[in-house]
């Protein structure tokens, strides 16, 4: 009754971001590493038949065929950054980014019988995967993209700041392959598009003491774009019944200094909204409508500590 989801969890690890930063004067210069996807997933649907759903004018359920699933995605950002203070409230910043793409996914769908019965393959069965395939689709993506990012901040008052912030999200040439193993056997394949959503950032800073800050900050996100150049992979044909909507995001963040005579030590804690940006189905056929209905909006938290020694050392 209805379409039941499960949850698995895969991890991963890496250096997520390091930079260089060096100030004199009125201005400031960055050179920064930035891993903006680090991304492993795989599905099997093993254990279970799989989706069934009503069909309008059939006693019989349609069936979503058995697949397997894994994608790797990587983007990696390289940036240089420079700020100036125009004046002692007002400051202007640009960054330049070359960012670098690594996609491989494979989706591999399995033959389904018409035969009503229970034994694996058959239609209400368990998946067979032996010589059973009946279409693979393999994405790959390997390409390079410059985008650019610029900031404003004003400080209102001794205590109080407000700024803003523009990302402009790349776009990375992908190669879509899809092979039909039943019945005809054709290969397909597509030369598509895959954008990062742009994203536009409001934020304030207020500082409660000489100690401790309180930041709220509203980001977004032009999700949208995710879907703006999917395509059927077999017939190439555009496909504008599935939507993703953009994203409002909500951050939350306190900062607190540890002093001593010669360390200092800001300990943050943080919480956002995080909105639903999967893919949703909004056309006529019931199998994708009930593969792609949407997701939920999440709440993340977040935690740091940091050291800094002297003038010359902070981490």
């Amino acid at each position: 009754d209805g379409v039941v989801m499960g949850e698995s969890s895969k991890s991963t690890s890496g250096l997520s971001f390091l930079s260089v930063a060096y100030a004199k004067g009125n201005w400031a210069i960055a050179v920064y590493r930035h891993e903006l996807a680090h991304f492993r997933a795989s599905f099997e649907d093993q254990s279970k038949q799989g989706i069934f759903f009503n069909v309008s004018g059939s006693t019989v359920p349609g069936r979503y065929y058995p697949i397997t699933a894994e994608t790797e995605l990587d983007v990696v950002n390289y940036g240089c950054s420079g700020a100036l203070r125009v004046s002692r409230s007002f400051s202007l910043g640009l960054g330049v980014s070359y960012y670098d793409l690594g996609l491989d996914s494979l989706t591999t769908r399995y033959k389904v019988s018409d035969t009503q019965g229970f034994a694996p393959g058959e239609y209400y069965g368990l998946p067979l995967r032996e010589n059973n395939t009946r279409n693979t689709v393999t994405e790959k993506g390997d390409d390079t993209a410059i985008g650019v990012s610029v900031g404003l901040l004003v400080r209102a008052t001794d205590s109080l700041s407000l700024g803003g912030v523009y990302r402009q999200g790349p776009k990375f040439d992908c190669t879509s392959t899809a092979v039909r193993l039943d019945p005809a056997g054709d290969t397909t394949t597509l030369e598509t598009v895959l954008h990062v959503p742009d994203v536009i950032g409001l934020g304030v800073a207020y500082r409660l003491s000489d100690r401790a800050t309180l930041s709220f900050d509203y980001d977004f996100v032009r999700y949208s774009q995710l879907t703006e150049d999917i395509k059927d992979p077999y017939s190439g044909a555009d496909l504008d019944d599935y939507v993703v909507d953009d994203g409002n995001e909500l951050h939350l963040g306190f900062e607190y200094l540890f002093l001593s005579q010669k360390v200092i030590i800001p300990v943050r804690l943080g919480v956002w909204q995080d909105p639903d940006h999967k893919i949703r189905y909004e056309g006529d056929f019931d199998a994708e409508r009930a593969r792609f209905s949407g997701g939920d909006d999440e709440v993340h938290y977040t935690a740091g500590i940091g050291v800094a020694v002297g003038t010359p050392f902070e981490l």
